[in-house]
């Protein structure tokens, strides 16, 4: 009795708003890729690449789990299904992983390709990004080099503290006397 009751109401709203020149307005969900977003400034050959896809539901009323699928220059790379329906105006997020290849690409995201979902805007389904990824280059020898700087440094720090503390030797002395570097005697002792 009750959906007798709903259809009548949704019959007689229908005819209300045709009747006053309005198409009546069914709720349909609406599979948006809302942003997809590529971890790294600097990308290199053979990177790990974290890549999150977000699809919305910009419409008015539950989306299914539609398919997400991601292409790498067009070529597909994954698939995804979200696990759950999206409500009206939430979202879910798709986090994968990509290796790098040098050069640059095109990273394409599209919802519900096969058109399966009936949707109150099919025009929002895909998005797009470019992505450069440089080649690999050589580890820099600026690391080695300033390691092997900062122990040669310490290594000649510790000889010259080690000279300071040891008393010299008595030819030390002469020599020191010799090149004109005169020996202070302790405080209250005659030379």
């Amino acid at each position: 009795m009750t959906t007798m009751l709903r259809l009548r109401t949704m019959l007689a709203f229908g005819l209300v708003a045709f009747a006053a020149g309005q198409a009546p307005v069914m709720a349909r969900p609406d599979a948006a890729i809302a942003r997809i977003a590529i971890e790294g400034a600097d990308l290199s050959d053979g990177d790990r690449v974290p890549i999150a896809v977000e699809l919305a539901n910009r419409g008015d009323s539950p989306l299914s789990p539609a398919p997400v699928v991601l292409s790498i220059d067009d070529e597909p790379y994954a698939e995804w299904k979200p696990p759950a329906q999206i409500p009206p105006g939430d979202s879910a997020v798709w986090s994968l992983v990509w290796i790098a290849t040098r050069g640059s690409h095109l990273v394409v995201a599209v919802a519900d390709p096969l058109d399966d979902v009936a949707e109150s805007d099919e025009a929002n389904n895909s998005a797009f990004v470019n992505v450069g990824v440089e080649e690999a280059g050589e580890p820099s020898p600026w690391p080695v080099v300033l390691v092997g700087g900062a122990g040669l440094l310490v290594g000649l720090g510790a000889a010259a503290l080690v000279r300071r503390v040891r008393p010299p030797s008595p030819d030390g002395v002469r020599q020191a006397r010799r090149r004109g570097h005169q020996r202070t005697p302790p405080p209250g002792t005659r030379r």
